[in-house]
């Protein structure tokens, strides 16, 4: 998929998501009123459209957007890894894009309690907007490991590390409906705060301040790689003719 292409479609992919999620209410009120239920059972079919009506949404966006992420970087010489760091980063941001927008017993019904800071679709949106603008070797660009590369390497393993260890509770309800013994979602909570917390001193930095700080250096390595790709550019640029 050509650079082109793909900002195409991943704006408006993006921008049908953002639309309907922000309009989910009137959407979730339009559905509740065509089903004409009675006032004492409107909140149970508000919660069933809610849960499995943003499930199906969910579900698409992420499945388009990951093939349109594997497609370019397939033609731009960049590892496959990269489309599973996408996948973890929108994992991780599950209750934002399950429970943002949506009817309020959605959340209890999933355990959600409370919105995180939604830092890992920040890492996710960055990484699209850089695919949009960066040349890969689709258009006769080297993608040498340099020293901006390899931050921006290193700044989005950790964080798809983060990602997938805040997913955890995830992988524990799949296996307590099919009847797997497992912790309980506090208790996985707790020791998700334990296990990414990193101390320096006599202070502890959570993983959402490790993760800020990741998605700082993450954005400040791809920027960097664009501009040096457009000064390299304007270097090579012919002069342009004098008038005769």
């Amino acid at each position: 998929m050509t650079r082109k292409n793909f900002a195409i479609y991943s704006s408006v992919f993006t921008a049908l998501w953002i639309a309907v999620t922000i309009g989910f209410p009137l959407i979730l009120f339009a559905a509740v009123k065509m089903t004409a239920c009675a006032a004492d059972t409107c909140g149970a079919v508000a919660l069933m459209f809610g849960l499995f009506g943003r499930i199906l949404l969910v579900f698409v966006y992420a499945i388009a957007m990951l093939i349109l992420i594997a497609r370019r970087c397939a033609h731009a010489g960049l590892s496959v890894l990269w489309t599973l760091a996408g996948l973890l980063w929108l994992l991780a941001a599950r209750d934002v894009l399950l429970a943002g927008f949506n009817f309020w017993a959605v959340g209890f019904s999933l355990g959600i309690l409370s919105f995180r800071a939604p830092v890992t679709m920040l890492l996710f949106f960055a990484f699209i907007i850089f695919l949009s603008i960066w040349k890969g070797e689709d258009e006769n660009r080297d993608g040498a490991l340099t020293i901006p590369w390899r931050l921006a390497g290193i700044s989005a393993f950790v964080s798809a590390m983060i990602a997938g260890v805040i997913c955890i509770p995830i992988v524990a309800s799949f296996g307590w409906i099919v009847g797997l013994p497992s912790a309980s979602a506090i208790d996985l909570m707790f020791l998700m705060d334990r296990v990414l917390s990193l101390r320096i001193g006599e202070h502890w930095i959570t993983y959402v301040g490790e993760l800020w700080v990741l998605l700082a250096i993450f954005v400040c390595a791809l920027a960097y790689l664009v501009f040096s790709q457009r000064r390299a550019d304007r270097r090579s640029a012919p002069p342009n003719p004098k008038p005769v």
